[in-house]
């Protein structure tokens, strides 16, 4: 299995199917280009790059409805090639597809006010890590510390008078 992380643009909105056993998937292709300034001073499109993406069952069904074109996203999954015939009858090209078990939606600048972004990202239900708990502290004579309580004594992991680990 051959993974990948790959961000790009929707070039349309998402489409969510349901195959015939019930179970849901959403597909979708995301673009990038690259560009390098020529020597009139403008840009010059060097590479294009387009991914086939399918999600599966749940997450499927949690990002329809956000994917819609120009979306940003970054996308995690099994990426494999696939050979097809041209449309025109030029021969042969390759798919670059997807199956991706990781999506995340980068949020668009805002530059209304001098930049920043004007949406949160999104974090889908298989993504969703649990929340620390309030107020815990590193133990008082934790050695690998960085915070102000290392009991006392000075020591430390990363106190700069203490140059080998307390092991």
């Amino acid at each position: 299995m051959a993974e990948i992380v790959a961000t790009g643009n929707l070039g349309a909105d998402a489409e969510l199917r349901t195959t015939p056993s019930g179970r849901s998937v959403l597909n979708f292709r995301i673009g990038d280009s690259k560009s390098k300034k020529n020597d009139q001073g403008g840009w010059d499109k060097t590479a294009e790059n387009w991914f086939n993406v399918a999600i599966w069952g749940e997450l499927a069904e949690f990002y329809a409805k956000q994917l819609t074109k120009g979306t940003r996203v970054q996308i995690t999954g099994e990426f494999y090639q696939r050979e097809y015939d041209k449309n025109d009858g030029s021969g042969k090209g390759v798919s670059l597809d997807v199956t991706a078990w990781g999506v995340r939606i980068i949020p668009k600048r805002d530059n209304s006010n001098g930049g920043g972004f004007n949406a949160q990202p999104q974090q889908s239900p298989q993504q969703s890590a649990p929340q620390p708990q309030q107020g815990w502290n590193a133990p008082a004579a934790d050695p690998w510390s960085t915070g102000g309580n290392n009991g006392g004594n000075g020591g430390g992991w990363g106190n700069p008078q203490q140059t080998e680990p307390p092991f």
